[in-house]
């Protein structure tokens, strides 16, 4: 996997039904809003965006990019509740990238592909476990892991931050800002400031849990 770097394009288009879904021909989707990144849990392979990939290469698209900066307070007004589109009934942002119910290490449906942030920010991520989430991995990303079985071609996530004062992760086990169980997984560029917190563990600022990842250029804030 090749991950060229392009200069973001000051064209866009958001949701579904775009012409191009990217623009600067980079094999990378582009995220616009929290619909597109919502929908990424749909294509963890970052081959398609709702079902969709107009204008990716002829061996298609491997991955997704911010645009723009992103705010889980949608409305502004300083807190985060029912008032806000990703409320969730208090549980807020759900992790792309499941787990297994039964074993929050075991992934189902993991992140394997690109994650490239072009260093932009994404502001206050609210992540609260409750119910039938009580044993997933609970991050921005829940889980990861490499895109190949033999863990050859690692996912990247790279060149993002996560800021705000309300950016709070919370879960019963498995528990980071970034993310909650990784494997196979090169996270680099990455800027946390958070709250996060787990009576059970494993927990970290960055990354819950953690097996052949290697991390570069990580700043890590906040409380744990």
């Amino acid at each position: 996997m090749t991950l060229m770097l392009s200069l973001i394009t000051s064209q866009v288009y958001a949701a579904s039904g775009r012409p191009d879904y990217d623009l600067d021909d980079d094999g990378l989707i582009e995220i616009d809003d929290l619909g597109d990144l919502d929908e990424i849990r749909n294509d963890t392979t970052g081959a398609t965006l709702y079902g969709e990939n107009d204008g990716c290469p002829a061996d298609g698209c491997f991955g997704f990019e911010l645009t723009t900066d992103l705010d889980f307070d949608t409305n502004g007004d300083g807190e985060m509740d029912e008032n806000d589109d990703y409320w969730n009934d208090g549980t807020g942002w759900l992790p792309i990238g499941n787990a297994d119910p039964n074993d929050a290490l075991s992934g189902i449906n993991a992140f394997a592909a690109i994650f490239e942030g072009n260093d932009f920010t994404i502001y206050n991520l609210y992540i609260r476990s409750k119910g039938e989430n009580t044993l997933q991995a609970m991050g921005f990303i829940g889980q990861s892991q490499a895109v190949d079985a033999d863990a050859e071609e690692p996912s990247y996530i790279q060149n993002v931050r996560f800021d705000g004062p309300l950016t709070s992760v919370s879960g019963n086990y498995v528990t980071g800002t970034l993310l909650g169980n990784a494997t196979g997984t090169i996270v680099s560029n990455v800027y946390v400031n958070s709250y996060v917190n787990s009576p059970g563990g494993p927990i970290g600022g960055l990354i819950g849990y953690a097996q052949v990842v290697e991390i570069s250029g990580a700043q890590v804030l906040g409380v744990v």
